[in-house]
C-alpha cells in the first residue's frame, strides 16, 4: 500500500503541500486544500469524474463537506484516498472501502465507512487502503481494507473486505503507516516496526523470505526514530532508524536497497554511501 506522501516546501499561502505518487498516477494536496491528479484514470483513481488518462493535473471531486477539501493524500494501485478537512477518509477508484464490491469502479470521491468520525489522521492507498484512526486518547490504531488474497489486511485471514477491518494487534500505539502492494508496514509509538501480507521478497522484515503472514511480525533488529515507511512496489521498505540512518529490506532486483547489492534481505540494511 502506498504511503501516504511527502510534503512539499516553498508553498506558502497557494501552491502544492503534499504529494504522492502511486504505480501509474499521482495525486497532489494544494494549500487550499484541493486535490488535483494526474496520469492513468482508467480505474477512476484520479476522482474526476471519468475514467480517462490525464497528462495535467485535473481537481478530484466528491470529497465529502463542506468544505470539499483535503490534509493529506496517497495514491495506490487501483485507489487514491484522501484525509478529509474533518478528519474522515474518502477513496476513488476501486476497492475504495465504502461497502460496494471491489471492481465496482468510483470515478469520484466518496466516504469509506466503519471509521470512528472525525478520527482520521492518515491513509495509505494500495490494493484498497488502511487508515490510521484514533479510538479514544491517544489509543491509535489501524484498520484496512481491499484486497486480501496475501494477507495485506492484517486481520488474520485472506478474505478480502469491502469495508475497513482491524488490524490484529495494532489496536493502539501506531504512529505512523506505509505500503503499496500485497504487503503492509506500522511504526508504533515504541520504535518498533510491524509488517504483513506478501514475503515473497522478504519484505515483511522478519528474517525470512517465501510465504505471507496474515498478521504483523516484528521488523527484525529495527528501531525506527518514528518516521514513515516509504516503499516501493510494496515489495521493499525503507525507513531511518532510531540514529536517522536510512535501513532497507525487501526486493532488490535493481539494487532498490541500496546496499551495493542485488540480493534480496530478509532483514534491514543500511543504505550505503549516505
Amino acid at each position: 500500500m502506498a504511503g501516504p506522501g511527502s510534503p512539499l516546501r516553498g508553498g506558502g499561502t497557494s501552491g502544492p503541500q503534499q504529494i504522492a505518487a502511486g504505480t501509474n498516477h499521482a495525486c497532489v494536496v494544494m494549500v487550499s486544500g484541493l486535490v488535483q491528479c494526474w496520469g492513468q484514470g482508467f480505474y477512476g483513481n484520479l476522482g474526476n469524474g471519468s475514467s480517462l488518462d490525464r497528462a495535467i493535473p485535473t481537481p478530484t471531486v466528491g470529497l465529502p463537506g463542506p468544505p470539499h477539501t483535503a490534509s493529506a493524500v496517497s495514491a495506490g494501485i487501483f485507489t487514491s484516498c484522501a484525509v478529509t478537512a474533518s478528519l474522515s477518509a474518502a477513496c476513488w477508484g476501486q476497492m475504495v472501502g465504502d461497502g460496494s464490491a471491489l471492481t465496482t469502479t468510483h470515478t469520484s470521491a466518496v466516504g469509506v465507512k466503519n471509521l470512528p468520525a472525525g478520527g482520521v489522521s492518515q491513509v495509505s492507498a494500495a490494493y484498497g487502503g488502511c487508515a490510521l484512526v484514533r479510538l479514544g486518547g491517544l489509543a491509535t490504531g489501524l484498520r484496512c481494507w481491499g484486497d486480501n488474497s496475501s494477507g495485506e489486511l492484517g486481520n488474520g485471514s485472506t478474505t478480502n473486505s469491502t469495508s475497513p477491518v482491524q488490524v490484529s494487534g495494532l489496536t493502539g500505539g501506531v504512529v505512523a503507516i506505509g505500503g503499496g502492494g500485497a504487503a503492509a508496514c506500522a511504526t508504533l509509538f515504541t520504535g518498533q516496526v510491524e509488517c504483513w501480507g506478501d514475503n515473497s521478497s522478504g519484505q515483511l522484515g522478519d528474517g525470512s523470505i517465501g510465504g505471507i503472514s496474515t498478521t504483523p511480525v516484528a521488523v527484525s533488529g529495527f528501531t525506527s526514530n518514528g518516521a514513515s515507511i516509504g516503499t516501493i512496489r510494496g515489495a521493499t521498505s525503507c525507513s531511518l532508524n532510531s540514529s536517522q540512518v536510512p535501513e532497507c529490506w525487501g526486493n532488490n532486483h535493481e539494487g532498490e536497497l541500496g546496499d551495493g547489492g542485488t540480493a534480496d534481505s530478509g532483514t534491514p540494511v543500511v543504505v550505503q554511501g549516505l
